[in-house]
């Protein structure tokens, strides 16, 4: 009889032991990486807007006023829709921190450049005129965003580099000159010319650098991702068309420095500012260990 206890309290007290070292295994650390359970992939949509600038250099050195921000109080959503854009956009995760992705939007352009310059009008005399051309375009863009994200939590901040090409697909430019000293005999002059290969290159290469902060929002098993981010391009390449360059353009196709020289035209950049919001839907991976079989833990 005494040996029997002996051997069941032995049993209990192996038992006990193994019992206890399986439970004393820890759990997974299910939200110690948040990137750990993200998908690999995301789709998304943008939507943003953006300023445009010309940058002009050499030549004429004409000094140009421009707006920053081309907006008319009194056509409140003509304004905003000339500086919209939208797009699609795919990422791949690389990393924890990292991805690359694909973007491609559509924009609109606005902006306005504008000079006083004098003419000669008679025999030793000159008059002062006021020029304003009025830019409206749009483009497709495509650019290879590479991001760098910092931090394990629902809220990252980020850092991006992107190469873009960019195709002007239609616009128009819109000349105006008027004397500034009132003269009954000068009236103001207008001109409009379609934006065509004739006066802008075709298609470009630029560079953007951006910085923003990236927000995960957990609906039930699913998650979304959203987006806030700021960036400047700057386009590499003279958008003068290589017809201009070489003095070759009809007239009736430019307005404006292309009736000089093509010596004296310098060289003309295109750069952007851009403010968008992204909303991102992952392919893949609800958020594991929210419901874990046993067998999971060993």
């Amino acid at each position: 009889m005494k040996r029997t206890s002996i051997l069941i309290i032995l049993a209990l007290c192996i038992g006990c032991g193994t019992t206890y070292a399986q439970f004393a295994k820890p759990l997974p650390q299910t939200h110690q990486n948040a990137a750990l359970n993200e998908a690999k992939y995301n789709i998304g949509i943008v939507g943003g807007m953006s300023a445009t600038r010309w940058f002009h250099f050499g030549g004429t050195e004409t000094k140009y006023d421009q707006p920053y921000f081309l907006f008319d109080a009194n056509k409140l959503f003509p304004s905003l829709l000339g500086h919209g854009l939208v797009g699609l956009v795919v990422e791949r995760r690389l990393g924890d921190n990292n991805s690359v992705g694909i973007e491609a939007l559509y924009a609109n352009r606005s902006t306005m450049l504008s000079y006083d310059y004098e003419l000669p009008v008679g025999i030793g005399q000159n008059q002062m005129f006021h020029r304003q051309d009025s830019l409206t375009y749009s483009e497709i863009c495509l650019q290879i965003p590479i991001t760098q994200y910092f931090g394990n939590g629902i809220i990252k901040p980020y850092i991006f580099i992107a190469p873009r090409f960019t195709l002007p697909v239609a616009g128009k430019m819109h000349w105006q000159r008027r004397p500034l000293a009132s003269d009954p005999q000068m009236a103001a002059d207008t001109a409009t010319v379609a934006m065509t290969a004739h006066n802008m290159k075709p298609w470009n290469v630029g560079a953007v650098v951006g910085a923003g902060v990236r927000f995960k929002v957990p609906i039930s098993s699913y998650y979304l991702l959203l987006k806030l981010d700021a960036s400047c391009h700057f386009g590499l390449f003279n958008t003068y068309s290589d017809k201009e360059i070489a003095g070759e353009t009809d007239p009736s196709n430019v307005i404006g420095a292309s009736h000089i020289d093509p010596y004296l035209l310098g060289k003309r950049h295109i750069g952007n500012a851009t403010v968008k919001l992204t909303v991102m839907f992952p392919l893949s991976n609800p958020s594991k260990g929210a419901c874990m079989n046993w067998g999971e833990y060993d």
